[in-house]
């Protein structure tokens, strides 16, 4: 048997499915369907119709479709980010890490449209989230020499205080 010729909307929209995650689940449906009698051409035309393009954020349930109630973000205009100023890149991972789990997160609050796009991806898939937390939030944990920096700096404790004194004492030759 010879193989299957697609057409390059149909391959475009395998693409689709499959970075969607949701490939398995509409090639099953699009060879069910086939094996109902519909032509190659009807079946893709009705997964299209039946799997449209997910948002940003969107999560999928366990037969392919978007699961509704997840928190996912729409998009939004250049005008509500419109006299912002540019956010850090550590500015913009802590509020990405803050807003995951927030259902109804407002893009009045969020530092830029990085931020607002990178809370999207890491909510597209549980994939996004594991490398968001593996590989992207550990930017913001100190490196060695920072953390012995750190480790000197006042922390507003007694202990200087203590010093003042010993030293004012030793001034007025109080102590030999």
């Amino acid at each position: 048997m010879a193989g299957q010729r697609y057409t390059e909307e149909q391959k475009s929209l395998k693409r689709r499915w499959f970075e969607e995650k949701r490939y398995d689940i509409v090639m099953a449906y699009i060879r069910g369907r086939k094996g109902e009698g519909l032509s190659t051409d009807e079946a893709f035309g009705e997964a299209r119709e039946k799997y449209p393009p997910l948002g940003l954020g969107v999560e999928v349930g366990m037969d392919g479709s978007p699961v509704v109630g997840t928190g996912s973000l729409g998009m939004v205009s250049a005008g509500d980010f419109e006299g912002k100023p540019k956010s850090s890149q550590r500015e913009t991972i802590e509020w990405v890490a803050r807003n995951i789990a927030i259902g109804d997160v407002e893009v009045g609050g969020c530092p830029g449209s990085e931020a607002w796009a990178m809370l999207g991806w890491v909510r597209r898939g549980s994939d996004n989230q594991t490398d968001f937390w593996k590989n992207i939030y550990p930017k913001l944990l100190p490196t060695r020499t920072e953390s012995v920096r750190d480790s000197f700096r006042d922390d507003g404790g007694p202990q200087l205080d203590l010093l003042d004194e010993a030293l004012s004492e030793i001034e007025r030759g109080g102590v030999e």
